[in-house]
C-alpha cells in the first residue's frame, strides 16, 4: 500500500511538473524591448540593393488600446510597411522565394516566429494581386500577428490603383484587402492558433489603401476563424500616404478609429480618388506638417534629417520645391481640394465616366509596361519622367491645351514615349499609346479651359506633387515629430 501510494506521489508530482514547464518557460521568456533594423527599397534609380534604417520595437506597444494613437508604434508600424515590400536585392538576382526576406528578417529581430507569405510575394505580380506577410507572436494572453502589406515593386499590380469601379469601395483595393483576410484567416489555421490574438497591420501606398480597407472589414466583424477572437481595441492598424479607398456614406463611424492613417497633406498621392466621389479613408486622418505648419524650427530639422535618411530628392525637402506661380493656391493643401473638383466636372463628369472612357485606358497602359516579362521597371520613375518634361515645359503645355489649332496630343505623347525608352521599356504599343493620349487630351483641354489656375499650378507642380509621396520625407516627418505631436482620439 505504502509503495502504491509513493508510486502515486511521484505520478502527481511528474504531472504538476509538466503542467508547469510550459508556463515556466512562457512566464520567463523576455519581453522584446530593443533598436531593430529595418532593409528596405528606397532606390529606384541606380536599383543597387535595399537600403536600411534603425527603428525602434517593443511588445509593450501593444499593451494599451489600439484606439489610443502611439508614435512609437506608428514608427515602428513604418518599418514594418517599408520591410514588407519585395527586396530590391532578391529582385535583383530574380529570386522569386526570396522577395519578402526583409520581412522575414525584421520578424526574427522583434521574437516573432513563422514568417509566412502569400503566393504573390512569391510570383510575377497581376492587376488584381497584392503580397501579403503575416507573422506571429505569444504575448502573455494573446497571440500577436504582425501583417505587413507590399506596397512597393509590386510591378503589374500598379494597374489596379487605376480600377475604380462605378461604385462603392475602390474596387480593386476591395479585392485586394479580402486577399490580405483570407490569407491571414488561413494562417491562423495552419498554425492552430487559437483563443485572444491583436492584429498588427501596417502598409504604404497602395498597401496602406488595403490594410485600410482590411482594417474596417475586421472592425465590422469579419470572423478569422471560430478557435480566434479579435476586439477592435487590439486591432492596430497603421497606414503611411494611403490613398482614398473607402466611402463616406459608411466609413465614419467612431468604431473605425483604430485604424491610424499618416497623411501627408503634400502627396497627390493621399489626395485620390478624390472626395468629390464620396471617396475617404477608414479611421483617424493624422495629417504631418506641412510648410505652413511646420514653422521655421520644425522645417530646418527636417531639413537636417532628410541629409541622414536615405533618399533620392538630393536631399529636397519637398514643401521648398512648391510654388503658386502667382496662383492663388499656395500650398498642395489648399490646390488638391479644387483639383478633385475640376477632375470630377471638367476631366470627367461622373465615376461611370471615368470607368466607361478612362479607367481601362490607365490600367492598359501600366498592364502593357510589364507585359514583355517579369523587368525590373519603374512605372513611378517613368511617369515621374514624364512629368518632369511636362513642368519643365509646363507654360507651353497649358497654351497648347487652350489654343484649338495645337496639337498637345502629339506633344504629351513625345514625353511619354521617350519617358517609357529612358526607363529601358521598349517594346510599347504605341496604337495604344496612341489612342489613350488621344482620348485624354481633350479632356485636359476643357479642365484647362474651365479651371485654368488649377491646371496651370498643377502642371507646374507635377514633381513636388508626386516627389511627395516618396517615403524619404515622412520618414523624416516621424523621426522629428515628437510623441505627443498628435493627440489621441478615443
Amino acid at each position: 500500500m505504502k509503495k502504491t501510494k509513493a508510486i502515486i506521489s511521484c505520478l502527481l508530482a511528474l504531472v504538476l511538473i509538466l503542467v508547469q514547464v510550459p508556463v515556466l518557460a512562457l512566464a520567463a521568456a523576455p519581453k522584446t524591448d530593443k533598436d531593430v533594423t529595418v532593409h528596405y527599397v528606397e532606390d529606384h534609380f541606380q536599383k543597387k540593393g535595399d537600403d536600411a534604417w534603425t527603428f525602434h520595437y517593443s511588445d509593450s506597444y501593444f499593451s494599451g488600446s489600439a484606439y489610443d494613437y502611439s508614435h512609437p508604434l506608428a514608427k515602428m508600424s513604418l518599418g514594418l510597411a517599408l520591410a514588407s515590400a519585395s527586396s530590391r536585392e532578391a529582385r535583383n538576382a530574380k529570386d522569386y522565394n526570396t522577395e519578402n526576406r526583409n520581412f522575414v528578417s525584421l520578424m526574427k529581430d522583434c521574437g516573432f516566429t513563422d514568417p509566412q507569405s502569400n503566393k504573390w510575394m512569391r510570383s510575377v505580380p497581376s492587376n488584381d494581386s497584392i503580397g501579403v506577410n503575416v507573422a506571429a507572436k505569444k504575448l502573455k494572453d494573446s497571440t500577436l500577428l504582425a501583417v505587413g502589406i507590399r506596397g512597393d515593386l509590386y510591378r503589374s499590380e500598379w494597374g489596379g490603383n487605376l480600377e475604380l469601379g462605378p461604385e462603392g469601395m475602390h474596387q480593386n483595393w476591395d479585392k485586394t484587402s479580402d486577399q490580405t483576410l483570407a490569407f491571414l484567416k488561413e494562417y491562423i489555421a495552419k498554425h492552430k492558433i487559437k483563443g485572444p490574438v491583436k492584429v498588427w497591420m501596417s502598409g504604404y501606398s497602395r498597401a496602406a489603401a488595403t490594410a485600410n480597407l482590411a482594417g474596417g472589414k475586421l472592425d465590422d466583424g469579419f470572423s478569422l476563424g471560430k478557435d480566434v477572437t479579435l476586439q477592435p481595441k487590439d486591432t492596430y492598424v497603421y497606414t503611411f500616404e494611403s490613398p482614398m479607398g473607402a466611402q463616406k456614406a459608411y466609413a465614419s463611424k467612431p468604431l473605425y478609429n483604430n485604424i491610424q492613417n499618416m497623411v501627408s497633406e503634400n502627396d497627390i498621392v493621399a489626395a485620390v480618388p478624390p472626395t468629390q466621389m464620396g471617396f475617404c479613408r477608414y479611421g483617424v486622418d493624422r495629417f504631418l506638417p506641412d510648410k505652413q505648419d511646420a514653422g521655421d524650427e520644425m522645417a530646418a530639422a527636417f531639413r537636417s534629417k532628410l541629409k541622414e535618411v536615405p533618399n533620392e530628392l538630393f536631399n529636397l525637402y519637398i514643401p521648398d520645391a512648391y510654388q503658386s506661380f502667382g496662383s492663388k493656391y499656395d500650398s498642395p493643401k489648399e490646390l488638391y481640394p479644387a483639383l478633385g473638383e475640376a477632375l470630377t466636372t471638367s476631366f470627367v463628369t461622373s465615376r461611370q465616366d471615368y470607368v466607361d472612357h478612362v479607367q481601362k485606358y490607365l490600367m492598359d497602359i501600366a498592364t502593357a509596361y510589364y507585359s514583355t516579362g517579369d523587368k525590373d521597371l519603374s512605372t513611378s520613375r517613368a511617369f515621374q519622367g514624364f512629368a518632369k518634361k511636362v513642368q519643365d515645359n509646363g507654360n507651353e503645355v497649358f497654351k497648347s491645351l487652350l489654343s484649338p489649332t495645337s496639337n498637345t496630343a502629339d506633344l504629351l505623347l513625345s514625353y511619354l514615349v521617350d519617358s517609357f525608352k529612358e526607363e529601358g521599356y521598349i517594346d510599347y504599343d504605341l496604337p495604344q499609346l496612341k489612342a489613350m493620349v488621344d482620348e485624354l487630351t481633350p479632356r485636359l483641354a476643357k479642365m484647362a479651359k474651365d479651371y485654368p489656375e488649377v491646371t496651370r499650378t498643377t502642371i507646374l507642380n507635377l514633381l513636388p506633387c508626386i516627389a511627395a509621396h516618396d517615403v524619404a520625407p515622412n520618414l523624416v516627418m516621424m523621426e522629428v515629430l515628437p510623441d505627443n505631436y498628435f493627440s489621441s482620439v478615443h
